[in-house]
């Protein structure tokens, strides 16, 4: 018996993509909520620069978020920290903390 290395290589390589492109979908996807979400941040972040105090909603930042159902959405904890977060197309939650400076996936 003889082996073709074209149908072999062809195969694997399709194997391969199969494999890939969601764990590259996903790392894309990821990438770009957080790239969302970082105007929000940094609005957040000047209010408490120039107020000393953190916004109770994102709407007295005049941040509006209405047309959007992913996220990002902004909640205050307490006088010192507050979360960013949005869920992505498969109802994964990402959560920004701003005490920690970091981003964390916290499941569906």
């Amino acid at each position: 018996m003889q082996i073709d290395k074209k149908k072999i290589a062809t195969i694997v390589s399709c194997l391969a993509l199969l494999v890939l492109l969601p764990v590259g979908c996903n790392a894309y996807f990821t990438w770009h909520y957080k790239r969302m979400a970082q105007p929000l941040i940094d609005f957040v972040e000047q209010y408490h620069k120039v107020t000393g105090k953190y916004p109770k909603t994102e709407q007295e930042i005049g941040y509006d978020n209405t047309q959007q159902n992913v996220g990002p959405f902004y909640i205050l904890i307490d006088s010192t920290q507050y979360n960013v977060f949005y869920s992505d197309e498969h109802g994964n939650l990402f959560l920004y903390n701003s005490k920690k400076g970091d981003w964390e996936h916290v499941g569906k």
